[in-house]
């Protein structure tokens, strides 16, 4: 039982470290490289807009993201944030989490009128 009951408040601490941290330091390093980008710890990209992308066309049954980050770099409005989904597979006791993606998503306006679809991914989305 003791244990136990430290095994929850290490987790708890570490958590509110993790927290605080975001609050004061990642804020702070964002406005030193950028004063015009902003920083949410609590926030993420919304999820219609992940969707919007298309990008991942599998359902997901999940969707976290956190840490935002927008405002303008040069003339282009921009915002990115972690993100994470998944979907589940198997039924009962054979039910396992599959991840979609993981990773940071980012989104610019580039105020620019494009007629077809423009996708960006990294070399190995090729294969």
């Amino acid at each position: 039982m003791i244990i136990f009951l430290a095994i929850i408040l290490i987790y708890r601490t570490q958590k509110g470290y993790s927290s605080n941290f975001k609050k004061t330091i990642i804020g702070k390093i964002i406005k030193f490289i950028n004063s015009n980008l902003e920083y949410y710890y609590d926030r993420g990209i919304e999820e219609d807009i992940y969707k919007e992308s298309k990008i991942f066309l599998t359902k997901h049954d999940r969707y976290r993201s956190e840490d935002l980050v927008r405002g303008m770099i040069g003339e282009t409005y921009s915002e990115f944030s972690e993100i994470e989904t998944t979907y589940e597979s198997g039924s009962n006791d054979n039910k396992s989490e599959n991840i979609i993606f993981k990773g940071l998503f980012f989104v610019a306006d580039f105020n620019k009128k494009i007629k077809s679809k423009t996708f960006v991914l990294p070399d190995l989305a090729q294969k």
